[in-house]
């Protein structure tokens, strides 16, 4: 048995077409599925903790975008049971980027059905003063990197953009405009035991994959099934300089430039001396001040 959950407003509606497409492909081919349409953001944390309440073996596909993924990753219980397939149907879709994925409805099935093979990824865990410790496959980031997730989650422009396959352009055009505006922050780091603090911190992203931001290559070394996470700090340059920066991030060439940090950790615990907005695949539950990362020791079995 497969269980679907669909985001239906996925890519601007296209991701409901989809659903309709692979539906018809999956009945034609006597495929035993359940499908989970979500109506709400949040919704589908919800479903995939129903279907893995129990102790037993799930199989869980995803058509939406990074935001859906995250969704269902943080709501799986009993993990080391669970295998996951996604088509990926969003307006960034990091993760399928960095996986290279493709949405092809053909190869989708050829794969699960005639050809399945599974390997363990690893997630991360992200957790704040007074919240809910949740998981992630692409980043977890705190700063500016998070508050143009905020700002383009809110945005209406986003939707037109990625209605014309131009998403990739509402970060780009909120991260220009919002960089002059950012108050710059201290941050006292630790990474495995070691301390490290920045002045004038930008953003801490920390990395499962390389991109996020729909394509921007943070950590282009990042690998997901090193056990390690990767850590970008830019920190201590002026913001004309960071402007810079931003078309070099497009393409990971920024690594090396002064003011931009490189690091590799398991687990990161990051301090700031003012509340920050932070994310987790681009979602932004608010803002926070103290921030807990680390690599799972367990990994999720991906199909």
């Amino acid at each position: 048995m497969y269980y679907f959950i669909v985001n239906p407003n996925s890519k601007s509606r296209k991701g409901i077409k989809i659903w309709k497409q692979l539906k018809e492909r999956l009945i034609k081919e006597d495929v035993p599925f359940r499908e989970c349409i979500t109506k709400k953001a949040g919704e589908a944390t919800e479903i995939a903790r129903r279907i893995t309440k129990e102790d037993k073996t799930r199989n869980i596909m995803i058509l939406g975008g990074d935001g859906t993924l995250h969704e269902v990753i943080s709501g799986i219980e009993h993990i080391s049971k669970v295998f996951v397939g996604y088509i990926p149907t969003g307006s960034s879709n990091d993760f399928a980027r960095g996986m290279k994925l493709t949405s092809d409805i053909d190869y989708f099935l050829e794969h699960l059905l005639k050809n399945p093979k599974t390997w363990t990824i690893d997630y991360g865990t992200t957790s704040v003063t007074g919240g809910q410790r949740e998981r992630f496959l692409v980043s977890s980031g705190i700063g500016y990197d998070a508050k143009v997730c905020y700002l383009a989650n809110e945005t209406k422009m986003k939707k037109v953009l990625n209605s014309i396959k131009l998403g990739k352009l509402t970060y780009i055009q909120i991260g220009l405009q919002g960089l002059m505006e950012f108050q710059m922050f201290h941050a006292k780091v630790i990474m495995d035991g070691r301390e490290i603090e920045f002045d004038d911190t930008l953003f801490i992203s920390v990395h499962n994959l390389p991109y996020e931001g729909g394509g921007i290559k943070f950590c282009p070394d990042a690998k997901v099934d090193d056990g390690y996470l990767d850590v970008c700090v830019v920190a201590g340059i002026s913001k004309k300089k960071m402007l810079l920066l931003l078309p070099k991030a497009m393409t990971g060439k920024h690594v090396g430039c002064k003011g931009v940090y490189q690091y590799q950790c398991k687990k990161i615990q990051i301090e700031t001396d003012q509340e920050q907005f932070y994310h987790m695949d681009g979602e932004v539950p608010g803002k926070t001040r103290e921030m807990d990362v680390e690599v799972s020791k367990e990994g999720i079995r991906f199909l």
